[in-house]
Formats: structure tokens, sequence, C-alpha cells
């Protein structure tokens, strides 16, 4: 899950692609899932033998919902958190964190292994380097390197070793004779040392330099609980913990890293585009106030992205099962691009606004009276250009011709922000347009409007202000 291949002579993996949803018939993805598992872990899970069976994941998010990294340079202080970590999840997962299952580190991973161990003494006696004959004995167990065979269009490294049928015994490399180069003499590698075995870590993962173990785990699909939920009962175990644990600390990678990077990336992103956006605006309108009126359809679009969200979950609860797609109310990194997104389109309607309100106010209309003319209008300009934006995007939100988890969601959150934005510019904006001119002082009721009433209804006029004549274009005669 998180790209980074793991071999070993005690791994193994199976990989099982389904037929596409058209000619797949019976059980759906997540039934046979949890079939596998069931049927695979009842026969073969025992004497040691540790599975997984879980999704590919393409992302994103990458990574598994569990991915707890312990770090320090405390390597005995690094290995206690784990396992009392890895201890503490395995417990909880039978009660608050229900749902958690395939927890394991990779520091349990152990590897049987033959160490040779040098007598300095027999080195010394034997006229033998260290060098040697360690050299020696990792040559005959694994080859050593001798040259490259060149060929056309790549070089082989070529490697000599002892033929392995003569070391079906391990201990067999103990009689092989080293070749002293002082006087002749044979000795053999048992002249030189020891030969041990024991058991080691089958790796040693080292991140910022500080010795580091991952504790992984992945959660079922009935789940009610999430990645952040198991970082923060991570967290809040840790915290009145962590002077025991010296020279040791915990983060948190995988699912919950890469979406909070993805997040922090779009926040950037959005507060650069509000930036530019408010730049370019100041400088047309000559405003700074203007600006931010503008700016407040990025808010009502965020409302409208909430608010349809919100009523497909609530349609979703309510109706079927099956009848809506609960992915469809999930406010995903999608979901967030989507906002983004609408940053510049939402603006469109409230500039179309306000600058025809600006035009006729430099006309001689009335402020009250541009509002009106610039919203009715404007208005069909307005609803055209989102009526056109919802029909391009609704097939990709509806899922014609076949329902997207990652883009689909987007497409709702444009729809609902687009909609829900052009009626905000057009029943909202004109009343934040004149509380701005009463609020700055430059708010002047006009004759033609006549005398306030309480409900700020302008007064009928007898006869519309007449436009200026127009500037007639002089003739250039040669």
């Amino acid at each position: 899950d998180s790209y980074k291949a793991v071999f070993g002579h005690h791994l193994g993996f199976l990989f099982a692609e389904l037929p596409l949803g058209e000619n797949r018939t019976g059980a759906s993805p997540k039934e046979v899932l949890a079939e596998v598992r069931r049927e695979l872990e009842s026969r073969y899970e025992k004497d040691g033998i540790q599975l997984e069976v879980k999704f590919q994941k393409d992302g994103p998010p990458t990574g598994l919902p569990v991915n707890i990294r312990v770090a320090g340079n405390d390597e005995a202080a690094v290995a206690r958190l784990a396992r009392d970590l890895k201890a503490h999840l395995a417990s909880a997962a039978q009660g608050s964190l229900a749902g958690v299952i395939d927890l394991q580190d990779d520091a349990s991973d152990r590897l049987h292994q033959l160490s040779f161990r040098p007598d300095w003494q027999r080195l010394t006696q034997a006229g033998v380097t260290q060098v040697q004959a360690l050299g020696f004995a990792a040559g005959a167990a694994d080859g050593q390197y001798v040259g490259d065979l060149r060929r056309s269009d790549e070089d082989i490294p070529v490697r000599v070793r002892i033929q392995r049928s003569s070391l079906t015994d391990p201990t067999a490399l103990m009689h092989l004779p080293v070749i002293d180069a002082a006087d002749g003499r044979l000795v053999r590698l048992s002249d030189l040392g020891t030969l041990e075995g024991g058991f080691a870590p089958a790796r040693l993962v080292r991140r910022d330099f500080q010795r580091t173990v991952t504790i992984s785990g992945n959660l079922r699909d009935d789940a009610l609980i999430g990645a952040a939920n198991v970082n923060d009962a991570v967290t809040t175990w840790y915290q009145p913990r962590a002077n025991s644990y010296a020279g040791a600390t915990i983060a948190f990678g995988g699912e919950a890293e890469s979406t909070a990077k993805s997040y922090q990336s779009l926040f950037m992103a959005f507060g650069l585009s509000v930036m530019l956006i408010y730049g370019l605006l100041a400088t047309q309108f000559q405003s700074y106030l203007q600006p931010l009126l503008i700016l407040s359809n990025v808010l009502f679009g965020f409302i409208g992205v909430v608010l349809g969200q919100a009523l497909l979950g609530g349609a979703t609860l309510m109706l079927p099962e099956g009848f809506l797609r609960p992915e469809r109310s999930m406010f995903t990194v999608q979901s967030f691009i989507a906002i983004v997104g609408l940053t510049g389109i939402v603006v469109n309607d409230a500039i179309v606004l306000i600058d025809f309100v600006n035009n006729r106010r430099r006309a001689g209309f009335a402020p009250r009276q541009a509002l009106i003319i610039a919203a009715h209008q404007r208005m069909r300009a307005m609803i055209m250009t989102t009526v056109t934006t919802v029909a391009g995007l609704l097939p990709m939100a509806i899922g014609i011709p076949s329902f997207s988890v990652a883009w689909s969601p987007m497409a709702t959150c444009f729809v609902a922000g687009v909609i829900v934005s052009t009626a905000m510019t057009l029943l909202v904006v004109p009343v934040l347009y004149e509380l701005l001119e009463r609020f700055t002082g430059r708010f002047r009721r006009h004759p033609d409007d006549g005398p306030p009433t309480a409900s700020h209804e302008p007064a009928p006029t007898s006869a519309p202000m007449p436009m200026p004549a127009p500037t007639p274009i002089p003739t250039i005669r040669e």
C-alpha cells in the first residue's frame, strides 16, 4: 500500500481480478472479499501463518487506514513502545476500535540466520586479515563478484560461488580451506572462527536517521470508525505515557498522512486563488471593498456544497437501500478540489452584476434603481450561464454512463455550489451592495426614490431619467 516492495522466501502474494460490473453476476465485491477472508483465515491462519485479504488501493489516498510510525534514537524504547502500542490496539479492536483487522508491524518479521564470528587470536596466528576471512565466508555462501559480462545491450554482473549441492549442510562452510598467500598453508574456515545460529530482524528501517517501527492495519468494510478515529485513540493512549518511553515518539502515516497533505496543499491553493482574484478585482474596480462583495459568492458556493451534501446524505438514509449511492454525499479530497474550482467560477455572476450597477451609477441612476435594473437585465445571462454549467456536469454527477466514486461527488459539489451561488447573487448581493454603500457613506438617496418606507421599496417615478446623448463620431476626410 505504501509502494514499497518487500521480498522474502517467507512471503507470498496472490492477486485476483474480478470481472467488470456488467460481466459479473452474484455477490458484490465486498461480499466476495468477506467470504474469501473468512474461508482462508479459518483454514490456513495457523502455525504462525498470517494472512491479509484486502482490496488493491489505487488512491488517493494511498496507504493503509492504520499506519503508525514509532521512531527514536533509543532502539530499546522504540521496540518497547511499538510492542505495547500494538498490544493496546489489539485489545481495543475488540471494543472501542471494533473493525480494526490485520494488525502487524515490520519488527515482528524475523529470519533464521547463521553468523560467522571471527576469532582475533586465530586470525593473528594464521596471518589472515579480518577482511579476507569475512570476504571468503560471504563469498562462499552467496558468491563473489568477479566482473561483468559485456553484451551489446547491457552488462551482466558475474558472481562465482561454490556449488550449491556441496552446501546442503550449512556447517560444511566451516570445512572449506582458505589459502594463505604468505606461506601457502591450508587454513580452514573453522580454524578462524565459529558459526552461530540465531534469529535476526527481517529488515531494519530508518527514517530521518532514526530507528523506525511501523504498525499497520486495515479496517473492515462495515467498520463504523475511520483512520481519524484510530489516530485519536492512539494519541489519547500515548500522551499520558510519553514519559515512560523516553527516546521514542509516534507519528501517523498511511491514509491519514496522505489525506492531510492533500488538504494542506488544497488549502494553500484556495488561499492563493482568493488572493489573486482579490488583487485583480481591486485593480479593475479601483476599490478595496467591492472585491470583498464579489468574493462573498465564494462563501455562497461553499454553503451550496454543504447543503447539497447534507440533502443527499439525508436522502440516502431515508430512501430504500441502493436507491442512492452513499459515496455521493461523502466529502472527499475531490470535493475540496471542487470548492477550489468554484472559487473562480461563482465570482463571474457577481462581477457581471456589480460592473453593470457601476455603469448605471455613472450614467446617473439612483443606487436602488441601478440595482433593480442590473438584476433585471442581467438575470437571463446569469441563469443561462448556470444552466449550461449544470448541464455539462450533471451526467458526471448522476453517474452516466457509470458512477465514479472519485469524480461523481466532485461534480455534485460543483452543481450544488453553482446553483446556490447564482440564487444568492440575485437575491443577496444587491442587498449587500446597498449596505456597503450606506456603510461607506457614499449612499445618497435620489429624489426619484421618494421618501423612505418601511419596506424600502422604491416609489414609482413619473418618467425615467434620460440617458446621456451619445458622443458623435467625427468624420475624417483625406
